[in-house]
């Protein structure tokens, strides 16, 4: 078991649904009581496969109001929101962790970097090898990799969705835009905008 304390550099701040904020940090996370005005910690721990969440770098919420992390060494963890703002002092268990040594929740890498829930409830996340789609409802991760796209996929610097619920991303060149019925990724061409 691994308990770090807060940490002042921040990677994520996150708005629920709710109005609660959260904070990814290099020490992991935490979010804003807004009673006692003070930042609560989180200790997340997935006691399978031994990882936790620490260096937090992105967070998100999905349709069911669970919270989920990508971190920089541990994967993605999704927890119950009410775990998160009621047991804060003590190690608070994931109810899932995608990780490289988790048989069950698969990645192909650990090195997340940020995230976002589709209008469909999928959870995208990217890392630092590749670019995951993560089908919580079915329990498996979809991955992209070059010998589906022409996209470089290893270089994804960020994603997004917008309010028509198209996904976007950025690489090192280029932007992309992904079909999430398809599960298609588009490259467009921003040369005739650059100078």
């Amino acid at each position: 078991m691994c308990i770090r304390d807060s940490n002042n550099t921040i990677r994520t701040i996150y708005e629920d649904r709710s109005g609660i904020i959260w904070i990814g940090t290099d020490g992991g996370f935490a979010w804003f009581d807004d009673t006692e005005k003070k930042f609560v910690f989180c200790n997340v721990e997935d006691e399978s496969s031994g990882k936790n969440a620490i260096w937090t770098y992105g967070i998100s919420e999905d349709l069911g109001g669970n919270i989920w992390l990508a971190t920089c060494s541990g994967g993605v963890f999704g927890m119950k929101r009410e775990d998160l703002l009621t047991r804060s002092d003590k190690m608070i268990p994931a109810t899932s962790n995608y990780c490289m040594m988790n048989e069950t929740f698969k990645l192909k890498y650990d090195g997340c970097l940020g995230m976002f829930c589709d209008a469909s409830g999928n959870i995208w996340v990217n890392a630092e090898r590749w670019l995951y789609k993560i089908d919580n409802r079915e329990n498996k991760a979809f991955y992209f990799s070059e010998q589906l796209t022409s996209i470089p996929c290893r270089s994804v610097k960020t994603i997004f969705c917008d309010e028509n619920g198209e996904i976007w991303g950025a690489h090192r060149d280029a932007l992309f835009k992904v079909n999430p019925q398809g599960d298609l990724l588009e490259e467009i061409d921003v040369s005739s905008y650059t100078e």
